[in-house]
């Protein structure tokens, strides 16, 4: 065993001095862009730092309205997907009554619901990626993304977004009635041989809002043992 790892030149303790070294530059290149971000250079810096600081602003006013279309897909999945029959129809009333008011208004705040699940897909395989245990295949980095990645992690979205679709037409099977994408959907696939009980039994529902619960809960703990860990000195950098 040891011939074979003389002969690769690798031993155990040269990879493992590589993965420390591999993740002090991916921790150097955070610290880069953090640098970058507070300390702008050039001739347009006061203009870049007004940037950077008008794009904190506009993630706060981000994160308050994705918290709260956050909590109105959990409200609606506990009062109206999983209840049979439902207890209310919550958001499909929601819709029918801004429809009501001006018509764009239902059809906008339904686009708005159903492509915020897409960019929860899309923000998740950049953060966490596609892992094999606990190896990340084909990372996305800000700047260091090669094609090959890229591409792979393009057509993981895309097919991840026929599940939304399945998804968003039963969620709002009351605002869609009588549509394709209903019948396709809804009925359609809730009758296909095997896999039909699976969708009938609300499994995937399951699923995916306990993955939801325990993802908020992780989060919510990494940030807050991030608050609480001493903060680095940006001028020692």
């Amino acid at each position: 065993r040891g011939q074979g790892q003389r002969g690769t030149g690798k031993t155990r303790k040269t990879r493992r001095a590589l993965a420390e070294i591999n993740k002090r530059l991916v921790q150097l290149e955070e610290d880069e862009l953090i640098l970058q971000k507070m300390y702008p250079q050039g001739e347009d810096r006061d203009a870049s730092w007004t940037v950077t600081v008008m794009g904190y602003y506009a993630s706060l006013g981000g994160g308050v309205v994705c918290g709260i279309v956050s909590i109105l897909w959990m409200l609606h999945i506990g009062l109206y997907m999983f209840p049979d029959p439902p207890l209310t129809p919550f958001l499909n009333r929601f819709f029918v009554d801004l429809d009501a008011a001006f018509g764009l208004l239902g059809t906008g705040s339904f686009a708005l619901f159903c492509f915020y699940l897409i960019m929860c897909v899309i923000k998740g395989n950049v953060k966490v990626g596609f892992r094999l245990l606990l190896w990340t295949v084909y990372p996305m980095r800000l700047g260091n993304t090669l094609m090959s990645a890229f591409l792979f992690n393009v057509n993981l979205i895309m097919l991840s977004s026929i599940a939304v679709i399945q998804f968003c037409a039963k969620a709002f099977d009351g605002y869609a009635a009588e549509t394709s994408v209903s019948d396709i959907f809804g009925q359609e696939i809730e009758n296909l041989r095997g896999l039909g009980a699976v969708f009938r039994e609300n499994v995937f529902l399951y699923i995916f809002f306990g993955v939801a619960c325990l993802s908020a809960i992780v989060l919510g703990s990494d940030e807050v043992k991030a608050s609480r860990q001493p903060r680095r000195n940006l001028e020692s950098l």
